[in-house]
């Protein structure tokens, strides 16, 4: 699962042409990026795996729907606004905290450009993360491996593509496509290992919010 994922992050770099500024503002971007996931969806993840797991121990499949789905609906309801709310101000975050001494006005657009990109993900990385955790709670590592393979693959492709045309931008775009579209299979992945697990049905939950965050 770590070699697939350093063998996305060898290729990204490659890609963003080391020595131009563009590895640095996608290391930067990803820093802000992931303070919310680690802050939000996080906190939500820690909690609610011990009672998935014993829930999957005492054989209560409805017990451990419930939690999944639960936990599913709040990480949306908070990383939602997150999301929206870093990539309307992406600009202004990275000007305020960044731009200052030898980091100059070049370098805070690159960087908050590669921002915007990833905020299109929030809602895919932590909702991606969280649904694997499903599957550890079964004592499964194998298939969250598979899928892992899958997104990398998704964000190498599409980095290759999106690059030429957006930068830095693509970059950060490839990343989140691939994990809003993994996360989309992981979930119905984990259907097919607890029959009954309502997947069309959570996602259905989710598009109020995700219409809330866009206006």
């Amino acid at each position: 699962y770590v070699v697939a994922n350093q063998v996305a992050i060898v290729v990204i770099q490659n890609l963003a042409q080391p020595g131009s500024g563009g590895v640095d503002a996608y290391a930067k971007a990803y820093i802000f990026f992931v303070l919310p996931h680690g802050l939000l969806a996080m906190s939500i993840a820690t909690t609610f795996t011990p009672e998935m797991a014993s829930s999957v121990r005492q054989h209560n499949k409805d017990a451990f729907i419930d939690r999944t789905s639960l936990g599913l609906r709040l990480i949306a309801l908070l990383t939602l606004p997150a999301a929206a709310g870093m990539f309307v101000l992406r600009r202004a975050i990275i000007g305020v905290v960044m731009q200052h001494g030898n980091f100059d006005q070049v370098a805070a657009l690159n960087t908050s450009r590669a921002l915007g990109g990833f905020a299109v993900g929030l809602l895919g990385f932590s909702l991606y993360l969280f649904a694997l955790r499903g599957f550890y709670a079964h004592g499964d590592t194998r298939t969250p491996f598979v899928i892992n393979l899958f997104e990398n693959l998704i964000n190498i492709v599409l980095a290759l593509v999106l690059y030429r045309s957006f930068g830095v931008m693509g970059l950060a775009l490839s990343f989140a496509i691939a994990y809003l579209v993994s996360a989309t299979w992981a979930l119905k992945v984990l259907s097919y290992k607890v029959p009954g697990f309502p997947v069309r049905a959570t996602l259905r939950k989710l598009v109020p919010m995700v219409l809330a965050a866009v206006v």
